[in-house]
């Protein structure tokens, strides 16, 4: 890396003696941004995303405000793929506005609007060679800045595998060096021969964390490009160092996914299966226009699969993990039509234009259009293109790309005509910056409850964090993390009235929200409602089978004085503990039956006592006994 960083000072040293190139102040606002987004997902932490997006914000409006007085140059094609991004985006929004679930538009526009005009902004602008290497150089050096956070992150080196990656998402880490690898690519072809090595050996350490990843997705989008180049070489004879790279490359895939996957990724791999089977139901409900931004993680708990608590399955699933899928359920097959043409336009501009290209920017747009390839793949199976630190490569790389592909026969350039649309652009970045730093205030206050209740057991501190939850819903009153936590604080502290109300606002939010109407039932129970409390443990149990309900149910039917319908829920409570040691793909059978022993042990002594003058029952009863004791 030290060598990384004496080539990128050399190359800085060439261009500062060149008369002909002058660094220019997008391009080092651009070059920063590239620096530092890395390490807005070295943490696994999501919560602070806002004030990541704040950050980027604040760098995308200094680059507008650096091309404010700048030439701006464009023709049909760049015209062309920025109606088409913009008329998917308008679509998205105005679809979104229609759905129930617009209150939740916002959590997506905050940044993809603020990508979009920074698209914008790259198309119009003419990059010479000099910035097309500073850009890509940029991009490798953000690995060091990467690293030392991920050095500092790492709690301990337990393994080399994904479990013991603790400094970083494994998924998104694995998008970003994939990115990186791309570039790595352009580097090798345009440098100084003398360099190369240098950029041979970072090649090697990116593939070597993107194994550590153990990314699906990632491991994916290698294979296939190995194998293309593989195919590649071997029709062009004088590239047989490329052929025996792909051909080490690919054996090097197989090896570590037959060594290290099949053990420690089968869980999350039946998980995925489980989760796609949903979305079948899902699509086929809503495959014309979707849902709405922002919508799937609220409506996907009605279409998944009831057992999934039982297993061992997740709460809460907040995207498709597959890219197209999330895009058809969100925006329909029309939003999925738009986002395929934007791609479509993109690609079709850069292969028409690729001969025409010199050498460097013809290994400049080839290296860009990879990234997209590899981001693309590894997203049917993963969510990456969803996280901003991530999607924001996407737009500045389909930028670069029509930007580098503009037809020199047919731009048009402009000083000060167009400088009033530059301000709009402006002002609207900075209407979504402040809109941000609101929300950046709420999760202030949503993180200091959070603290406070970790801290709970400790000094009592319920009343401190529900303080700061309160605080926390004045600035962000649809966050449905923050109402379900607010419901469960009250209902620790006995504000029974207050949780209800809560749940009502989060259920009329987010109708099917994980496990909602089981705590609306356990709070009717502790005010004594026995009746309610049936009513939305009935709810619970249409969304979601797991043994808890049924005991609950079992017990507010014992309040009710309904003897049969108690006894037959403690039964299927036995029934569901049992099929739960049997398919938890988590929890040992032993810790399954550790965590429900009082209620297990409760429950077959009512039930005997119930059928105690039932010879079959008795015998039924005992043989759930022998298995669960």
């Amino acid at each position: 890396m030290a060598g990384f960083f004496f080539t990128y000072f050399m190359l800085a040293k060439k261009i500062k003696k060149s008369s002909k190139y002058k660094i220019t102040l997008p391009i080092i606002i651009l070059a920063l941004l590239l620096v530092i987004n890395p390490i807005f997902f070295t943490q696994k932490q999501v919560l602070f995303q806002a004030h990541k997006i704040i950050i980027q914000q604040i760098l995308i409006i200094l680059f507008g405000f650096s091309l404010l007085f700048n030439k701006i140059s464009f023709n049909k094609d760049t015209i062309k793929v920025i109606i088409i991004i913009g008329l998917y985006l308008i679509y998205s929004i105005i679809r979104s506005l229609l759905s129930v679930y617009k209150i939740f538009i916002f959590d997506t526009l905050e940044h993809l609007i603020p990508y979009f005009i920074l698209f914008v902004f790259i198309t119009i602008y003419d990059f010479g060679k000099r910035d097309r290497v500073i850009i890509a150089i940029s991009i490798l050096v953000s690995l060091f800045f990467t690293i030392i956070f991920g050095y500092n992150l790492q709690k301990e080196f337990t393994s080399f595998s994904r479990l013991g990656l603790s400094w970083a998402n494994a998924n998104y880490l694995a998008s970003y060096l994939l990115i990186l690898l791309s570039f790595a690519y352009y580097l090798y072809n345009t440098i100084i021969k003398k360099y190369k090595f240098i950029i041979v050996g970072v090649a090697i350490v990116l593939i070597g964390l993107l194994f550590w990843t153990q990314s699906r997705g990632g491991m994916l989008s290698l294979f296939i490009i190995s194998a293309f180049l593989i195919i590649r070489s071997f029709y062009c004879k004088k590239k047989w160092k490329i052929m025996i790279a792909s051909i080490a490359l690919a054996v090097a895939i197989v090896v570590v996914v037959s060594m290290y996957f099949s053990g420690i990724r089968s869980k999350t791999i039946i998980y995925r299966q489980r989760i796609y089977t949903a979305e079948k139901e899902y699509i086929k409900d809503h495959w014309l226009l979707g849902t709405g931004f922002s919508s799937f993680k609220h409506v996907f708990p009605k279409y998944r699969l009831v057992d999934y608590k039982l297993i061992g399955q997740e709460d809460y699933v907040t995207h498709a993990h597959n890219e197209f899928a999330e895009i058809i359920t969100e925006s329909g097959i029309l939003g999925l039509l738009l986002f395929l043409s934007f791609l479509f336009f993109i690609y079709h501009i850069a292969i028409k234009k690729l001969k025409e290209l010199s050498i460097e920017k013809k290994y400049f747009v080839i290296s860009c259009m990879l990234a997209i390839i590899l981001l693309i793949i590894q997203n049917q199976v993963s969510i990456t293109m969803r996280i901003p630190s991530i999607l924001i490569y996407f737009y500045i790389i389909c930028g670069l790309i029509v930007s580098s592909c503009k037809d020199k026969k047919n731009i048009k350039t402009y000083y000060s005509k167009y400088i009033w649309l530059k301000i709009l652009l402006i002002l609207i970045l900075s209407f979504f910056l402040y809109t941000s730093y609101q929300r950046y205030k709420g999760y202030i206050f949503f993180q200091k409850s959070k603290d406070y209740v970790s801290a709970r057991r400790k000094n009592r501190s319920i009343k401190n964090s529900i303080i700061y939850g309160e605080k926390a819903l004045q600035i962000i009153p649809t966050n449905t993390e923050l109402l379900y936590q607010l419901g469960s604080l009250y209902t620790t502290n006995k504000q029974y009235d207050k949780a209800l109300q809560i749940y009502d606002t989060l259920t009329s939010i987010s109708p099917y929200y994980p496990q909602s109407a089981f705590w609306q039932g356990y709070v009717y129970s502790l005010r004594g409602d026995w009746k309610s409390a049936v009513s939305y443990y009935q709810k619970e149990l249409d969304l979601n089978e797991y043994p808890r309900i049924y005991f609950n149910v079992a017990i507010s039917y014992k309040n009710l004085n309904k003897k049969k319908s108690y006894a037959d829920y403690l039964l299927l409570y036995l029934e569901k503990i049992t099929e739960r040691t049997e398919r938890h793909l988590i929890l040992e059978k032993e810790e399954v039956i550790k965590d429900e022993k009082t209620n297990i042990d409760y429950a077959i002594n009512e039930l005997m006592n119930y059928y105690k003058d039932n010879d079959y029952m008795k015998k039924i009863i005992s043989e759930y006994k022998l298995i669960l004791q």
